[in-house]
């Protein structure tokens, strides 16, 4: 017996990003069918997704706690060289909960520059006057 349209749209997956909107775009039209046909079962649509959800995701963030904030602000109040590794952990444990990522704890300046990017716009939001 086929399902009915009601039943199909509840077992669908609530889109987090562009991504994930784009798949589906891309299930309904069939054009991810000719992609796989053409570049085979690693086409790259995953990647293209992740990224898509990454960089556009629907929901922004989750709103920080006092305790958060006071930890972001102290990231961003004065110039810091070095951070202590127990607190590069509080760090990214406030990103990954605001977030809703599970990013590992790394002293790699380069790794940690766009967490740091994104706790800076989370900074300015909360500190406009």
């Amino acid at each position: 017996m086929p399902k009915k349209s009601s039943e199909k749209k509840s077992q669908e997956i609530k889109s987090t990003g562009l991504g994930d909107t784009v798949e589906k775009v891309f299930r309904k039209t069939g054009i991810d069918k000719v992609a796989k046909a053409v570049l085979g079962d690693d086409c790259g649509c995953d990647k293209r997704q992740e990224l898509l959800n990454d960089l556009f995701p629907y929901k922004k963030y989750n709103a920080p706690t006092d305790e958060e904030l006071d930890i972001i602000e102290w990231l961003f109040t004065d110039a810091k060289n070095t951070i202590s590794g127990s607190m590069v952990k509080e760090v990214y444990s406030v990103y990954n909960r605001i977030f809703n990522d599970k990013i590992r704890p790394t002293n790699c300046s380069s790794c940690f520059k766009p967490v740091k990017q994104k706790l800076l716009k989370i900074h300015n939001e909360f500190n406009k006057e």
